[in-house]
């Protein structure tokens, strides 16, 4: 019987397996099996490994996954993040506000805040515990998805619409940090990097292809060059971007249950 980490490659690798690989996202399943509330299971790596563990051993997960919420490198970037009891983390106040001053951006290091140090410790736990047996996920937001979470998702709207000044300098900024996120956890261990971006689905192929398509690339293509795998999830009703993801070209794509199998 294949080890899930063998079942995974496997599969990828377009080769028969003994069953269909589980990699669905157990966030808050994890944190229930764990006993804990979100607010720490989010803010504490040991529980979110606990939670994975658990997970995989009680309903045939497949993999192990970091993965939490979309406000990791918001809170390195410097924006106010609340920590409802049993909700996801969010930003009350944009940190992006009008005008939109880029140069707050500039000291971001993912390896020196504590939310983000926190997944790296997660990831490099889990590689520890299950690394020989279980594909280890680790992840990042996707450029497009991150300047949402920095600058709030209507403002963003509009100034993608509008083809704000902006946007290209800090997305390229959003961009580095990223991919030193990336790299952080692929060397703590992961097999794969997750990258979120899950206001991709609210763009539309058009502003897709102009903000957002390249950026998605370049984050596969630098995660393939550290020896990684890429799981890329949008949320949301995908079909009008489906040709641009092809591009893309992530190993996994995760699909939506709006999107007709």
């Amino acid at each position: 019987m294949m080890t899930p980490k063998e079942r995974l490659y496997v599969r990828l690798q377009g080769r028969p397996v003994d069953k269909i690989p589980n990699v669905n996202i157990v966030m808050g399943l994890a944190a229930k099996v764990a006993g804990c509330s979100y607010r720490e299971f989010v803010q504490n790596y040991r529980k979110l490994v606990d939670g994975n563990l658990l997970c995989v051993e009680r309903y045939g997960i497949d993999a192990v996954s970091a993965i939490s919420d979309p406000m990791r490198e918001a809170s390195a970037f410097g924006a106010a993040v609340e920590f409802p009891e049993n909700g996801v983390p969010f930003s009350p106040v944009p940190l992006l506000s009008n005008p939109v001053d880029t140069s707050i951006l500039q000291q971001a290091d993912p390896l020196d805040c504590p939310r983000t140090v926190d997944r790296i410790q997660a990831v490099e736990l889990l590689h520890q515990k299950v690394g020989d047996q279980y594909p280890v996920i680790g992840w990042v937001e996707g450029v497009l998805a991150e300047l949402a979470d920095l600058r709030g998702v209507n403002d963003l709207m509009v100034d993608l619409a509008d083809g704000a000044d902006y946007l290209a300098e800090t997305m390229e900024m959003v961009y580095t940090v990223q991919c030193s996120f990336a790299k952080a956890q692929v060397n703590a261990g992961a097999d794969f990097i997750g990258v979120g971006n899950a206001v991709a689905s609210l763009v539309g192929p058009a502003l897709y292809e102009v903000h957002a398509m390249a950026y998605d690339r370049r984050i596969v293509e630098y995660i393939h060059g550290l020896g990684a795998k890429v799981k890329f999830h949008i949320c949301g009703n995908i079909r009008p971007i489906l040709e641009h993801l092809k591009q893309v070209a992530p190993d996994i794509l995760d699909i939506d249950w709006m999107v007709d199998f």
